[in-house]
């Protein structure tokens, strides 16, 4: 593969391990009746592993220092994260936990968020190149999406003007 549009020809015949598409009959409001969410309020989602690598602290920290109540953030999934971010949740109005739910229902849930966090540490080549299921999910769901400037994150979220990516989100300066 020596010519670049050759690269791009196997490109575009990549296999991409993704999230089985289901199609949503309409969004819910699923998290707005659960955790009592204003309709006039912006409902931001982390949903996955509440891992390290995923900029959780970083989305913590943020959330507890907005001193406006027209955002909040639902971190729903499990991980070694899982019970600082329950912590989190105890001090502020704008945190919430949710369960990780079945595969099934999780496109209801994610269409009831307004936008979607992926923010994946650029530790490695695998991490630099990664296209997270959650990205998809956010898609099928019909919300917008905040990334890092990962390579393909950035590729998908441009060429489907999702969202937009954040320049740099592991530079802690």
């Amino acid at each position: 593969l020596s010519s670049s549009s050759a690269a791009s020809d196997v490109y575009k015949r990549q296999v991409l391990n993704t999230p089985v598409f289901k199609k949503l009959k309409k969004k819910k409001n699923l998290f707005r009746e659960e955790f009592n969410i204003s309709e006039h309020t912006t409902i931001f989602l982390y949903q996955g592993g509440l891992t390290t690598g995923r900029n959780i602290e970083l989305l913590l920290e943020t959330f507890s220092n907005l001193k406006s109540s027209k955002s909040v953030i639902i971190f729903m999934g499990y991980g070694s994260l899982e019970e600082k971010v329950k912590r989190f949740t105890e001090i502020n109005s704008n945190i919430f936990f949710k369960r990780a739910v079945s595969q099934e229902l999780l496109i209801d849930y994610t269409s009831s968020a307004d936008i979607g966090f992926v923010l994946i540490d650029k530790v490695s080549l695998n991490n630099s190149m990664s296209l997270p299921n959650k990205l998809f999910e956010y898609a099928m769901a019909g919300i917008g999406v905040i990334a890092s400037d990962n390579i393909e994150i950035k590729r998908f979220v441009q060429n489907y003007n999702c969202g937009f990516c954040l320049d740099d989100v592991n530079n802690k300066s």
